[in-house]
């Protein structure tokens, strides 16, 4: 009990040391709610991004196959003679209207 007693500073907690390790552990735990809440929004924020990529990916690929049109494929054309002639009318722009610093063009001019 001498031994002990005169021991107790080292061997035991006065109230004080107490305080403060209780102290120091609701700090602790205040520490790891902030965290659990900073993880929290980055795996929100990480979810958003991940969807709004995903959206433009698909938006991307839809916008790709809005124009897409596959046409049928035909053998070459062959001119028999001298006296045939081949006209190609597939660059009109027919209803196109326009009249800017590059040009005019409308119904009229295509007629």
């Amino acid at each position: 009990m001498k031994l002990f007693e005169a021991n107790r500073k080292t061997l035991g907690e006065s109230d004080k040391e107490i305080s403060e390790i209780r102290e120091q552990r609701r700090l602790l735990e205040q520490e790891k709610i902030q965290f659990r809440d900073e993880r929290a929004a980055w795996n929100k924020q990480n979810y958003v991004a991940a969807r709004v990529e995903k959206k433009l990916d698909l938006l991307e690929q839809k916008l790709a196959e809005v124009g897409r049109h596959d046409f049928p494929s035909f053998p070459p054309f062959k001119i028999m003679s001298d006296s045939d002639m081949l006209v190609i009318l597939s660059d009109f722009h027919i209803g196109a209207n326009f009249d800017n610093s590059f040009g005019k063009y409308n119904s009229q001019i295509a007629k």
